[in-house]
């Protein structure tokens, strides 16, 4: 994912502020992080977050880390091969278009487990929710 896995901490059915953000994600992941018989992580693709202007969340910050993405993504790349083997996942699900480019390139031996999925931001939360009700249904390979 990029940037923070969208303060996972917090998502929750009933938070007070119906339209905030992590409430979209847990919209979207809430089926697959509650399924019995798996066990779902979540992570950043880089693995830092360089702060600017602490008085300006997001914003420059924010600008900062897209503008720079593939370079910390290729910086972080040993500590997610890391997590990648301690883990064994069985599937790596990126949201968005460039999380899914840049993982692709960076983990090729990876590339029978990646799955792009749209990022739930900017529209993208009903068919992201689609894409992961289809993963949850497709049968298992025997």
């Amino acid at each position: 994912v990029f940037a923070s896995p969208f303060g996972v901490d917090r998502w929750n059915i009933s938070s007070s502020v119906p339209r905030k953000h992590q409430n979209r994600y847990y919209r979207v992941f809430h089926n697959l992080i509650e399924k019995e018989n798996y066990f779902t992580v979540f992570s950043d693709i880089v693995k830092y977050y360089k702060v600017i202007d602490k008085n300006n969340l997001g914003g420059i910050n924010d600008e900062y880390a897209r503008q720079h993405f593939i370079i910390h993504a290729n910086e972080s790349k040993t500590k997610l091969l890391e997590e990648i083997e301690l883990i064994s996942p069985t599937h790596i699900l990126t949201l968005g278009n460039d999380s899914f480019r840049v993982i692709t390139n960076l983990l090729p031996e990876h590339g029978d487990k990646i799955i792009g999925i749209r990022h739930p931001a900017n529209g993208g939360e009903k068919r992201a929710k689609e894409q992961i009700e289809q993963l949850l249904t497709k049968p298992k390979p025997h």
